[in-house]
């Protein structure tokens, strides 16, 4: 399963640092918040609002009584990625459970509503070792659904 998605948008902050952001160009707040409000409208739990990283945001969900985790980040200011990980205690993170076995319904939620966005364009997803490795350049060899191969 594919769990991260890149995609390109203009309709959210890349720019403006805010005082609320731990390091600067730590963007992607409204992001947060603009996936929060979507995932809400399909009926999922969320938190209130998105949660910063030391590089962008994040967002907990619950989908069919499991937690995810929507990572959320900016490449270089050439566009935006979501990663989907499992809500996992310290020991599991530290074993890397976090982005094991994500369930297909954890990832699908947000792809949804990722592909109905006509603010997102060009959206892709990626392996996320493959993610990692290619860094700007995964943008351009990802696959249009997270269960291609």
């Amino acid at each position: 399963m594919r769990t991260v998605a890149t995609f390109d948008s203009r309709e959210f902050n890349l720019t403006e640092h805010r005082d609320h952001f731990i390091n600067e160009g730590c963007v992607g707040d409204d992001l947060g918040r603009w996936l929060i409000a979507r995932l809400r409208a399909t009926g999922l739990e969320t938190d209130p609002e998105p949660g910063p990283e030391d590089f962008g945001w994040y967002v907990n969900y619950t989908v069919s009584n499991e937690r995810f985790c929507a990572v959320i980040g900016n490449v270089g200011e050439e566009f935006w990625f979501v990663a989907v990980e499992r809500v996992a205690g310290l020991v599991s993170s530290v074993f890397g459970g976090r982005r094991r076995n994500i369930p297909e319904f954890g990832v699908m939620c947000v792809h949804e509503i990722l592909s109905a966005a006509p603010e997102v364009r060009n959206l892709k997803w990626h392996h996320w070792s493959a993610f990692r490795r290619g860094g700007a350049t995964a943008f351009d060899d990802g696959a249009n659904i997270p269960s291609a191969p």
